[in-house]
């Protein structure tokens, strides 16, 4: 006799359900959370020189993609290639021989 449907999607529930608990569970790393301030100022004294402007850059973008929702408009294209040619010129003002080195490794 085969099993229905309705039984296999039973017993497949019924085997998953501790696993699905557990997946929504909260992690283990999120009791810190946010985590204790003396932490973070350790950590941002060990950020590279380029975190703070390359966040910067990346927080630009995702504005002007939520301002301008629709993909391939010209409005869209035309704030964009501003934002990028613009990055570019402040680029060209770095001295990148002055940046430390872990500027390299630390992004």
């Amino acid at each position: 006799m085969k099993p229905s449907h309705s039984a296999l999607i039973a017993a497949v529930l019924v085997l998953a359900a501790p696993a699905l608990a557990r997946a929504q569970a909260p992690a283990e790393g999120w009791t810190n959370d946010p985590p204790p301030l003396d932490q973070l100022v350790a950590f941002s004294q060990n950020e590279s020189e380029l975190r703070g402007a390359i966040t910067h850059y990346l927080q630009d973008i995702a504005s002007i993609e939520r301002r301008y929702p629709v993909l391939y408009s010209p409005t869209r294209n035309a704030r964009l290639r501003a934002l990028h040619e613009g990055w570019r010129t402040r680029l060209g003002e770095i001295d990148f021989a002055d940046i430390g080195r872990k500027a390299a490794w630390i992004m």
